[in-house]
C-alpha cells in the first residue's frame, strides 16, 4: 500500500501514451528540421556526397528510438483500454487512447512510401536520382503524419484527372509555344539549370524532354515543383512510366528530373541567381500574390537567364457555368477566378513584369482552337470533374441542379455570355514573350546584366464543333 503511494502503476500507465506520443512528435520535427539543413541553397551542393554515408549511420540509431517509441503509445493505449476501461468511459477520454493507438499503428503505412527513399540514399542509387532529391521526396512524405490536420491543396483531388489529359491537349498548346520562344532566345543547349515552377503532373517536362531532351547538356539540372502534393505525385507517376520511353534522350532527361512540393511564390531551396531557364506554364497570374511569386523567379534566375510564363486573359469555361449556375439556382454567382486585372491586357502585363525588375518586356498573342466533338458527352463528363474552379461555383449545389446547368449548357450551344457568337467555350490564349535587363549599381557606374524572358499571358479560344 505504502508503495503504491510512491509509485501508482495504473497513473503511469494513464500519462505514458501521452509522454511517448509528445516524444515522438518532437523527434520527428527535430529530425526534419535537422535534415532540411542538407539541402539548404547553402549546403546541397556538397550534400550529395555526405548523404549516404550519413543516412546509413542515422537510420541506424534512430530506427529502433522511433519504433520504440510507436511500439509504447501503441501498447500502453491498450493497455488502459483492457484495465482502466470504465474509468476512461466514466471521464470521457476513452476516444483519445483509442485515437494515440490507431495513429501510432497508422505510421506503418508510410513503410511502402518511405523505404525505397531511404534504400536510394543510403545505397547511392542515382537512378532514383540524387541524394538530396531523394531526400526532398522523403521530407515531404515524413511530414504527412505530423501535420495531418493541415488543409492539403485543393488541387491535390484533381491531380489524378489532369495526369490522364492527353499531352497534345488545350493546357499544351502555350507550353508548346513558351518552349519554341525560349529556345530562340536562349538555347536549351546552353543550360546549366532549368526550373519548371507550378509543374501540375508533368505536361511542361514531357513537352521539353519531347522536343529538346537531346540538346539539354547532361550536366544541366532539371527541376520541377509543384504548391500540390496531388500534382507531385502524378508528376512522379508519369516519370516513372517516361524514364522506360525508347526515346533515350528523354529518358535520361526524365530520370535526372528532381520533383519537388514547393511554393512559387517562396522558392526557399532554390538558390539565387542559379537557374538559366525559369518556366511557369498557367501559373502565376492565379497566385494569391503573384508579386511574391515574379520575385521569386527574378531571385532565382542567373544575370544571363531566362524568364517564361503563360496565363489565361479568360477562363471562357467558367462564364458558361457560373451563367448556368445563376440561371438554374436564380442567385447570382460570382467567378471564383478573380486574378487581377494586370494580367488581362499587354499593357498590364508589361507594367507588373517591370515593377518586378524585367525590362524590353515584347508580349506575343496566340490563339487556342480547341475541337470537342461531342459536347453534350464533354459537359456531362466535365461537371463532375474536381477542377478547384468548377468545385467552388457548384458547391452549393444539389445533383439535379448540377444536372440542369449541364444541360443549360449544352441547350445554349455554348453562348458566350452577354454576346451573341455560337462558339461553345470562347476564350484565348494571349502568348506574350519578354525580353528583360536586370538593373544594378556598381560604385558610381550603372550596369545592366541582360536577360530575356517570355511571358504568356492568355487568351484561349476554345471552339467546340
Amino acid at each position: 500500500m505504502a508503495s503504491r503511494l510512491v509509485f501508482d502503476p495504473m497513473a503511469a500507465l494513464a500519462v505514458a501514451p501521452l509522454v511517448s506520443s509528445t516524444c515522438t512528435l518532437w523527434y520527428s520535427f527535430d529530425q526534419h528540421h535537422f535534415l532540411r539543413v542538407f539541402n539548404s541553397p547553402t549546403n546541397r551542393p556538397k550534400s550529395d556526397s555526405i548523404l549516404p554515408t550519413y543516412f546509413k549511420e542515422f537510420f541506424a540509431a534512430g530506427l529502433p528510438r522511433v519504433v520504440g517509441l510507436l511500439g509504447l503509445t501503441f501498447w500502453t493505449s491498450i493497455g488502459n483500454y483492457y484495465w482502466r476501461y470504465d474509468s476512461l468511459v466514466g471521464n470521457q477520454s476513452l476516444r483519445w487512447y483509442v485515437a494515440g493507438a490507431s495513429l501510432a499503428a497508422s505510421h506503418l503505412l508510410f513503410v511502402p512510401l518511405v523505404a525505397p527513399r531511404i534504400r536510394a540514399i543510403v545505397e547511392d542509387d542515382r537512378s532514383k536520382g540524387t541524394p538530396t532529391s531523394v531526400l526532398d521526396e522523403w521530407l515531404n512524405i515524413h511530414l504527412w503524419p505530423g501535420m495531418s490536420m493541415s488543409n492539403s491543396s485543393k488541387w491535390d483531388n484533381t491531380a489524378a484527372e489532369y495526369e490522364k489529359m492527353p499531352i497534345d491537349g488545350p493546357l499544351a498548346i502555350p507550353c508548346i509555344r513558351m518552349l519554341d520562344v525560349v529556345n530562340t532566345t536562349l538555347p536549351f543547349s546552353t543550360a546549366s539549370t532549368i526550373l519548371d515552377v507550378g509543374c501540375g503532373p508533368g505536361t511542361l517536362p514531357t513537352l521539353l524532354f519531347k522536343k529538346y531532351g537531346e540538346q539539354i547538356p547532361q550536366t544541366a539540372k532539371l527541376i520541377a515543383t509543384d504548391f500540390s502534393a496531388g500534382m507531385v505525385e502524378a508528376a512522379k507517376m508519369r516519370k516513372e512510366r517516361e524514364m522506360q520511353s525508347e526515346d533515350l534522350y528523354a529518358a535520361n532527361c526524365w530520370a535526372r528530373l528532381e520533383l519537388d512540393v514547393m511554393d512559387a511564390q517562396n522558392l526557399e531551396r532554390v538558390a539565387a541567381n542559379s537557374v538559366s531557364h525559369v518556366m511557369g506554364s498557367l501559373v502565376y497570374f492565379m497566385l494569391p500574390e503573384h508579386k511574391k511569386g515574379l520575385s521569386e523567379a527574378h531571385r532565382v534566375l542567373s544575370d544571363d537567364g531566362v524568364f517564361a510564363c503563360t496565363s489565361w486573359a479568360k477562363v471562357g469555361w467558367m462564364g458558361f457555368v457560373v451563367q448556368a449556375a445563376q440561371k438554374v439556382t436564380q442567385k447570382t454567382i460570382d467567378s471564383p477566378m478573380k486574378y487581377s486585372d494586370v494580367w488581362k491586357s499587354p499593357e498590364g502585363v508589361k507594367g507588373e513584369l517591370e515593377a518586378a525588375g524585367f525590362r524590353n518586356v515584347h508580349t506575343e498573342v496566340v490563339e487556342v482552337n480547341w475541337h470537342v466533338p461531342e459536347l453534350k458527352e464533354f459537359v456531362k463528363t466535365f461537371m463532375k470533374s474536381s477542377n478547384p474552379g468548377l468545385t467552388m461555383i457548384i458547391k452549393d449545389l444539389t445533383e439535379e441542379q448540377v444536372a440542369l446547368c449541364s444541360d443549360e449548357w449544352v441547350s445554349s450551344r455554348g453562348r458566350f455570355p452577354d454576346s451573341g457568337r455560337s462558339e461553345a467555350f470562347s476564350a484565348k490564349l494571349w502568348m506574350r514573350t519578354l525580353r528583360w535587363k536586370k538593373q544594378g549599381k556598381s560604385g558610381s557606374t550603372e550596369f545592366c546584366k541582360h536577360r530575356e524572358t517570355t511571358f504568356g499571358g492568355s487568351v484561349e479560344k476554345y471552339r467546340l464543333t
